[in-house]
C-alpha cells in the first residue's frame, strides 16, 4: 500500500502494481492467475481471454480519468481543499502519508 491492488473472485484474481517514476509520469505493472477450478474448466482459455480484454479497457479508461485529474491539479486555477468523503481511498492514503511523514 498504496501502490498495489488486488481484485479476488472465486474463480481467479488479478492485481495492478503502480510505482511512481517522476511527478506526472508512472509504472504500472498488472497481471492474474486462476484457480484450479477455473483453469480446468473446457472454456477457460476464451474466458482468460475475455476477461484479460475487459481489464484491458478498464485500464485504458482509468488511463484517461486519471491523466484528466492529473491535468486539472497540475493547473494554476486548482487550489486544494479538503478531502471528499465519497473517496475514502484518498482519505486513506493521506492518513497513511501522514503518519509515514511523522506528523
Amino acid at each position: 500500500y498504496p501502490s498495489l491492488m488486488i481484485t479476488l473472485t472465486p474463480g481467479y484474481f488479478w492485481y495492478l502494481s503502480l510505482h511512481p517514476l517522476t511527478p506526472g509520469q508512472v509504472h504500472i505493472r498488472f497481471g492474474g492467475g486462476m484457480s484450479d477450478d477455473y483453469a480446468g474448466d473446457p472454456d477457460a482459455q476464451q474466458n482468460f481471454a475475455d476477461l484479460k480484454t475487459l481489464l484491458d479497457n478498464v485500464n485504458v479508461e482509468d488511463r484517461g480519468c486519471t491523466e484528466k485529474v492529473y491535468a486539472g491539479l497540475s493547473s494554476g486555477l486548482a487550489s486544494p481543499g479538503h478531502l471528499s468523503h465519497l473517496e475514502r481511498p484518498n482519505y486513506d492514503f493521506a492518513q497513511y502519508l501522514y503518519a509515514k511523514l511523522g506528523a
